[in-house]
């Protein structure tokens, strides 16, 4: 979890590439940025009462994104168009669980 203004600025940028089933939660935050990345990520951006709200399945490197309604945001690897999305129950089980709200 990243959850304060030095661990959100390094965000994955600071971090190895995340694995399968790895995950950033970075909160408070409604904006993210793949600057000076090498590889995209998919996004889900979670309410205040952490329900997912938005995907962005698979965001390229260089790029911008945000959702004003956020209150937090879930980075991980980028999910192949062939594959479902993960179940927004099980990621809001995890952050539940994790101690959002």
């Amino acid at each position: 979890m990243a959850d304060s203004w030095f661990t959100r600025a390094g965000g994955l940028l600071m971090r190895p590439a995340l694995k399968d089933q790895e995950l950033l939660w970075l909160r408070p935050c409604r904006s993210i940025h793949t600057f000076g990345m090498r590889y995209p990520i998919a996004v889900f951006f979670i309410d205040c009462h952490l329900r997912v709200i938005d995907v962005i399945p698979n965001l390229s490197p260089n790029r911008i994104a945000f959702n004003r309604r956020a209150y937090s945001v879930v980075e991980t690897i980028p999910i192949p168009q062939d594959q479902r999305l993960p179940s927004i129950a099980q990621l809001e089980r995890v952050l539940s669980s994790e101690g959002g709200g």
